[in-house]
């Protein structure tokens, strides 16, 4: 999920301030409006615990965006849906939604994987439950020891991802899984765009109405996906620029791992539209939204051809591998989402690992470590 500076305006609605829609307000209504350095007093969600901030560099890289969670910081969620109704939420020394500490330098003999993305990556999960550490713990039950470091962080769009993978070159690892979802990827994309200068997002304030009164009553549909379908719906022409900067986001981290050795796997996230179709939701994005049911899921031509898109130009001879996770997850039905917010569940996070992990085992012939 991503998200950009917050307008003043939004603040009081904390089921939509901290969304992709609080950062579409803000550069609709507010151009060059900024949240205020730290995390907000009136807003105690888990990337204000973790030390989220906008903007913060990330190592290596000069100003500009980015940020990432603080170290050794927890929080606990009540969380209904989860099995003991509580998650836990908790980073290691460097940031990662890891347990242990991580190393300058991978363990001889055990490669070292880095799983980058959005709050699907990062996940909302006990860190136990998260795709990268399920995919890790999937492949030791396979005799295959391989270390995979969940470096996602909640609200990055292309952007981030390109920044964090570089910046994250450092710890020496052996392939990056790349992870964007494209519930508001896009959308992310677009307001990068714009803060460099580019093509300002439309104002129109009676779409920022419609998605307030839709928030009301489906946040998670919104910020995780409706406000992108709302917005390139009645502006197509935004879609292939978006789609490009996705595109080159992807291309430049390929390039960057090529540069170095390191393989690439991207592996997109569907939003819950793909996967199942709600009723309720679809039927109230109808008739608040003025979104027909076949205006949801705007990313789809951009995600039919992404590949392509980042393979053209890509570096020669550079593996990049390319794997479709939604059959996993269609396989497993709307309980692979969240209902409370739409992000993946528990079990939706397991069937992204259990997909990787097959790609893996079965690049690896069944013999040695996977990877490097």
């Amino acid at each position: 999920m991503g998200t950009r500076a917050i307008p003043r305006a939004a603040r009081d609605a904390r089921t939509i301030a901290r969304t992709a829609f609080a950062a579409l307000l803000c550069a609709a209504s507010a151009p060059g409006c900024r949240r205020a350095a730290g995390p907000p007093a009136e807003e105690p969600d888990w990337y204000a615990a973790v030390g989220a901030d906008w903007p913060m560099g990330l190592p290596g890289e000069g100003p500009g965006p980015g940020f990432a969670h603080r170290g050794g910081a927890e929080r606990r969620v009540d969380w209904p849906e989860q099995a003991g109704g509580v998650l836990w939420m908790r980073t290691n020394d460097q940031g990662f939604r890891e347990d242990a500490p991580t190393a300058a330098a991978p363990t001889p003999g055990r490669p070292r994987w880095i799983a980058l993305g959005d709050s699907h990556t990062d996940g909302v999960a006990d860190n136990a439950d998260t795709w990268p550490n399920r995919l890790e713990a999937r492949l030791a039950e396979a005799g295959q020891p391989v270390e995979v470091i969940n470096a996602g962080v909640g609200y990055y769009g292309p952007d981030e991802l390109q920044r964090a993978g570089q910046a994250l070159l450092r710890l020496r690892p052996a392939r990056l899984i790349a992870a964007p979802y494209l519930g508001n990827d896009l959308l992310d994309a677009i307001v990068s765009a714009s803060r460099e200068g580019g093509p300002p997002i439309p104002a129109q304030p009676p779409r920022a109405e419609r998605l307030a009164a839709m928030a009301e009553r489906h946040p998670g549909a919104v910020h995780q996906a409706l406000n992108q379908d709302l917005l390139l719906a009645e502006h197509p022409e935004l879609v292939a620029p978006a789609c490009a900067r996705l595109a080159g986001a992807l291309r430049g981290l390929w390039a960057a791992a090529a540069g170095q050795g390191v393989e690439l796997w991207v592996i997109p996230l569907p939003p819950l539209f793909d996967v199942a179709h709600p009723d309720a939701i679809l039927a109230d994005a109808e008739s608040i939204l003025g979104l027909p049911r076949a205006a949801v899921g705007q990313h789809r031509a951009c995600a039919a051809g992404l590949e392509a898109a980042v393979r053209a130009g890509g570096p020669p001879g550079a593996v990049l591998r390319w794997i479709d996770v939604q059959p996993a997850i269609l396989a497993v039905g709307a309980p692979a989402y969240w209902a409370a917010d739409q992000h993946l569940s528990a079990r939706g996070l397991d069937a992204v690992a259990e997909a990787l992990a097959a790609a893996a085992l079965a690049e690896a012939g069944g013999a040695g470590a996977p990877g490097r």
